[in-house]
């Protein structure tokens, strides 16, 4: 991953939720599709889950990919309730993904 010199900026701007999602999202493929509760672990939010529970968390979630899309970083994002999977894209504007050699090798 390579960052541009915005990075630093947006992260001052964002709320807690986005930049954890933006951490994160950053540090995987530009297409990303993810489980909810893999998403809520990552994103370290299992005590939320537990003293809000699902719909406030989904909610938070939703809200931070929303805010990082109004930004400019995730251009596009879907729930599916019914598999309960976040897919996501995210652009190049902040952060550029880089091939790994062994992506590259496979």
């Amino acid at each position: 991953m390579a960052v541009n010199d915005t990075f630093v900026s947006l992260i001052l701007e964002l709320s807690d939720i986005a930049t954890k999602i933006l951490a994160y999202s950053s540090s995987n493929k530009p297409n990303w599709k993810i489980s909810e509760d893999n998403l809520i672990k990552h994103l370290g939010l299992e005590k939320q889950l537990k003293k809000q529970g699902r719909p406030r968390t989904r909610t938070s979630i939703i809200k931070g990919l929303e805010e990082l899309q109004d930004k400019g970083h995730i251009e596009k994002y879907v729930f599916n309730e019914e598999e309960m999977m976040y897919t996501y894209t995210y652009t190049d504007k902040f952060v550029k993904y880089k091939t790994s050699k062994k992506e590259k090798n496979t």
